[in-house]
């Protein structure tokens, strides 16, 4: 039987990631494409376009300026070549005393594979991927494991997690582990599978927070990265990278990075209403797939959490230090649940439960049987939209000591104040409920 990998910790993992302290000073690069592509080999302007767009990502991540040139002597040459595979080399320079600094790079992209060919790219593409992969080793990324160009999760996997969910430097698809994941989108009737368009959750954490060589204190990343209230997925504005505006990107694997504003994240538009289910086979490999209605939606807003959407698993990530203010769900089931800041959590056509946890949160149902959580040190929330006989409230008892029934609790720390019911719990736990009276929400309280 195929045994799975051990577990390692987060930060053993990133280190796996990046292990030099060779690196980019920046914060201004250059790039080139075809100096050194043989004739007949060329990227063309298609190619070139999908490169651009992942220069974007590393640019709003750390920052780093990449100024478009030709010839040879660009910091990042990107090149075709024909039937000799894809790759990447690096050069690096050592100025006195001080540490090792890349000098240039190139990667070579393969045009006789299919993947690579400009009709297969596109966001989730396994040749946009293959672009996000390669631009990583650029800057001093490996592979989790110590495998190159082929291998097998169970033989090659040097622990449990290695796979694309957390990071695009990864070989391994993301029910290799056992997860029962999905990242299959049914595409026009065909189930295609989907890959990364951005550096993943572990990748942006690696640029920050790596140990890199020892001496390397790793990338600030960047400080004005959509600092303005930005709306991601569906209704986004023009100038949002299209990589985030899910009408284009319409099966998004990615990682969200924000430095700053009151943001949002839009899933209301998602209308993928079937998903493909993983099989295993007793030895732990995968056994086959069926395809079944869709389940439940999740949208975490948490930092270094997964949202699942789409009909997959586990595609949506928040990075490590970026805070999304605001969710608004799709039109099936959704668990949405929110941070530390004060969020707006906003309920789609179907039957949602939202937590807003921490922060003065605003939680809005809509059509569907909802159900909105409240417990201690969840600040000072707000229900709207609450429907007697269809909503409940999810009351934690850690509100409240010892057992109690609901009429105890509503005489206990509930008063009418006019359409509103108002809870107060002491220690600034404060419930509003809006729209409705004591005596409707008697039998629409669970204590849980």
């Amino acid at each position: 039987m195929a045994s799975y990998p051990p577990t390692i910790t987060r930060q053993d993992f990133i280190d796996k990631l990046i292990s030099t302290d060779a690196h980019w000073v920046g914060p201004d690069l250059t790039f080139s494409f075809n100096s050194k592509s043989a004739p007949g080999s060329e990227l063309d302007a298609t190619y070139q376009g999908f490169v651009r767009s992942v220069l974007d990502e590393m640019h709003d991540l750390l920052g780093f300026t990449f100024t478009e040139t030709t010839g040879t002597s660009a910091d990042f040459l990107f090149d075709g070549v024909n039937g000799t595979g894809n790759k990447v080399l690096t050069s690096e320079i050592t100025p006195t005393g001080q540490l090792p600094e890349f000098h240039r790079a190139e990667a070579q992209f393969d045009v006789s594979w299919t993947a690579n060919q400009s009709s297969n790219l596109g966001y989730g593409s396994y040749g946009y991927w293959l672009i996000v992969h390669n631009v990583l080793h650029m800057f001093g990324f490996d592979h989790p494991g110590a495998y190159d160009i082929t291998a097998s999760y169970f033989s090659d996997a040097e622990q449990k997690n290695d796979t694309r969910k957390v990071t695009a430097m990864s070989f391994f698809d993301v029910e290799m582990n056992g997860s029962a994941d999905s990242h299959w989108f049914k595409d026009n009737g065909t189930w295609v599978k989907q890959y990364a368009s951005t550096p993943m959750l572990f990748d942006v954490l690696a640029l920050q927070e790596s140990h890199f060589g020892g001496n390397f204190a790793g990338y600030e990343l960047g400080a004005n990265t959509r600092k303005g209230n930005t709306v991601y997925g569906y209704h986004a504005a023009d100038s949002l990278p299209d990589v985030f505006d899910f009408s284009v990107n319409r099966a998004p694997i990615v990682t969200i990075y924000d430095s700053g504003g009151r943001d949002t994240l839009d899933l209301s538009g998602d209308t993928v209403d079937v998903r493909r289910f993983v099989h295993y086979n007793p030895d732990h490999t995968v056994a086959g797939y069926s395809e079944g209605e869709r389940q439940i939606s999740i949208i975490d807003l948490r930092p270094g959490k997964f949202s699942s959407t789409h009909g997959m698993d586990d595609n949506i990530s928040i990075a490590f230090g970026t805070i999304i203010e605001n969710a608004i769900g799709t039109q099936f089931d959704d668990w949405i649940v929110g941070n530390v800041a004060n969020n707006r959590l906003k309920g789609g056509a179907g039957d949602d439960l939202l937590n807003g946890g921490r922060g003065n949160d605003v939680l809005i149902g809509n059509r569907g049987d909802d159900r909105f959580v409240f417990g201690k040190h969840f600040g000072h929330d707000t229900i709207l939209g609450f429907q007697d006989g269809h909503d409940v409230l999810l009351l934690n008892d850690n509100l409240y000591k010892g057992r109690m029934r609901t009429t105890k609790l509503l005489k206990s720390f509930a008063e009418q104040h006019g359409s509103v019911v108002v809870f107060d719990f002491g220690h600034g736990d404060v419930l509003k409920v809006k729209g409705v009276t004591l005596a409707e929400l008697q039998n629409d309280i669970h204590l849980i």
